[in-house]
């Protein structure tokens, strides 16, 4: 192994000084660098790419829960772990849960055991998957020449050793296309630090708007035609299994947890960015909000004699104007809810007698 060992490295140009090492290894960047415009960033370090916000999943390290722990009994669509979607249409039946079972530096990962196999060949898969609103990835300059590389890193664990698939869905809302490729678990029901690349998209666009823009998706079952096709390229839909060596759906008490997902710019992981668990739920509720305590009080007015309008201003602006649903409405009259937009929510109770509430409020507004 070869050594470069120095204290400085200067400007070749002018000689300045632009690094120095001290005897502990720290480095310095010692000079300012002028951007355009004239702007000086102090020190002279330009990272390559963004020192924070880096991860496009939101939730990666499964903190967020607000529609509870687990779920039993799922056989098809579910979210337990916010942004999280559990998918199947494979004849199974599977419990979804967030557990505490986790690797060092994280407190949850988000996991499913499968309580009813399913044997069949049938053209189908199953995944976890969380959606990325697609104006949130316009600087992939996808549809262009300079698309952009994107690697995924995550911790994994599988009662199953062997290869397993991650992979991507393009969703512009015409021509859709996938893209997946594999990894290998090699030890069964032990946490494994995993990461892939994708290359970007050079014929396909990601609209700019409020819809579905990518899916990052961890298939754990794939047949048929789901298990066709070429990894590591832009293909059809039939692309999103292909290579897949485990069918977890196919015995009683087979498991599969991740967590520490991130998605990143670029060719190479960073470490998993820790965001506050404010911040996260605040990202979380532009999707999925409910009140967190059944019984929560909210106040309105009475108008006329006998009607009553409640007014819940949402924590932040949701990405749509909300699915709503009430939980424990009680006493005499009629609920409706039909001025809902994605800042608040207004209830209207026709006829209601002076005991009249609702004691739990949810709204969905996820891609």
């Amino acid at each position: 192994m070869s050594k470069l060992k120095v204290t400085t490295i200067s400007d070749p140009d002018n000689d300045n000084t632009a690094l120095t090492i001290d005897s502990s290894g720290n480095v310095t960047a010692s000079q300012n660098t002028t951007l355009s415009g004239d702007v000086t960033v102090s020190g002279g370090f330009i990272p390559s790419t963004q020192l924070s916000h880096r991860n496009l999943i939101i939730n990666g390290d499964m903190r967020i829960a607000q529609r509870g722990t687990s779920e039993t009994g799922v056989t098809a669509t579910t979210y337990i772990c916010d942004r999280w979607r559990w998918y199947s249409n494979l004849a199974d039946t599977v419990t979804i849960s967030q557990s505490t079972d986790a690797p060092d530096n994280f407190a949850y990962s988000l996991k499913m055991q499968v309580t009813t196999a399913d044997t069949s060949t049938t053209n189908c898969y199953a995944c976890f998957e969380q959606m990325i609103e697609a104006q949130d990835l316009q600087h992939l300059q996808y549809n262009s020449s300079s698309a952009k590389t994107l690697t995924a890193s995550f911790w994994v664990k599988s009662s199953q050793a062997g290869t397993h698939i991650v992979g991507m869905y393009a969703d512009n809302g015409s021509t859709n296309r996938d893209i997946s490729t594999t990894y290998t678990v090699n030890s069964a029901n032990t946490w494994e630090y995993k990461t892939v690349s994708f290359i970007g998209n050079t014929s396909e666009p990601i609209n700019n708007d409020n819809g579905r823009g990518l899916r990052l998706w961890f298939i754990v079952d794939a047949r048929g035609d789901k298990a066709s096709g070429s990894n590591d390229t832009w293909g059809g839909v039939g692309n999103r299994g292909a290579g897949i060596g485990n069918e977890l759906l196919d015995t009683v008490g087979n498991t599969f947890q991740i967590t520490g997902v991130q998605l990143e710019v670029g060719s190479v992981a960073t470490p998993f960015e820790h965001r506050s668990y404010g911040e996260e739920l605040a990202r979380c509720q532009r999707y999925y909000w409910r009140s967190f305590y059944f019984g929560s009080a909210y106040y309105g007015m009475r108008y006329g004699s006998t009607n009553v309008m409640v007014v819940i201003e949402l924590p932040t602006t949701m990405r749509v104007t909300p699915t709503v649903s009430y939980t424990g409405f009680t006493g005499s009259g009629t609920l409706y809810s039909t001025y809902n937009n994605a800042d608040r929510l207004q209830i209207y109770i026709s006829d209601a007698d002076g005991a009249a509430g609702v004691y739990g409020t949810e709204a969905d507004a996820e891609l």
